[in-house]
């Protein structure tokens, strides 16, 4: 169980504060329910009943500075595979950002950085569905990372960015 006070990510929601657990009515049932108040998106607020497994399986620990350095060091060094076919990329990345799994969240953003540079080579950009889908995924991890390590989310991209591109030409994405 979640406690007031702890940031938890939610989801695609992103980094959220548990601001009340606190016993409520919507309709005739009284339920318990975490109050989340998004980090990011200052008016909104999340309840999330505390006994849906459903709901509560999309809430997690915020990783730590170690983790998140970590993870930047295993998907740097990872071969990632740009999937030619549109059909499978498509699949491919609404899986992954709905499994809310960081590293392959990383990788996908990997993947989509890196193809983003060669296209760039090329003076070409990213077809419309893989620049939101790049747009999805960046989200989900700017906001952890950038209020774990206490910097601003667009500084996240860029420290990627620079991240995914020294290797892109040591062949991190395989054509």
């Amino acid at each position: 169980m979640f406690v007031k006070g702890e940031a938890i990510v939610y989801g695609s929601q992103g980094v959220c504060v548990i601001d009340d657990v606190s016993v409520m009515s919507f309709g005739k049932e009284k339920r318990e329910y975490y109050i989340l108040k998004p980090i990011y998106e200052e008016n909104s607020t999340i309840y999330a009943p505390t006994d849906s497994e459903v709901v509560t399986s999309k809430m997690r620990k915020v990783m730590t500075e170690s983790d998140i350095e970590k993870l930047f060091d295993c998907i740097a060094s990872e071969k990632i595979d740009w999937i030619d076919d549109e059909t499978v990329r498509r699949k491919y990345c609404e899986t992954v950002i709905s499994s809310g799994d960081r590293k392959e969240i990383m990788k996908l953003v990997g993947m989509l950085y890196t193809r983003q540079i060669i296209l760039k080579a090329q003076k070409k950009h990213l077809h419309s569905v893989d620049e939101k889908y790049l747009k999805e995924s960046e989200k989900i991890i700017n906001d952890e990372v950038a209020y774990v390590m206490k910097i601003e989310r667009n500084m996240v991209s860029e420290y990627m960015l620079s991240r995914f591109g020294e290797n892109s030409s040591s062949g991190l994405l395989k054509e």
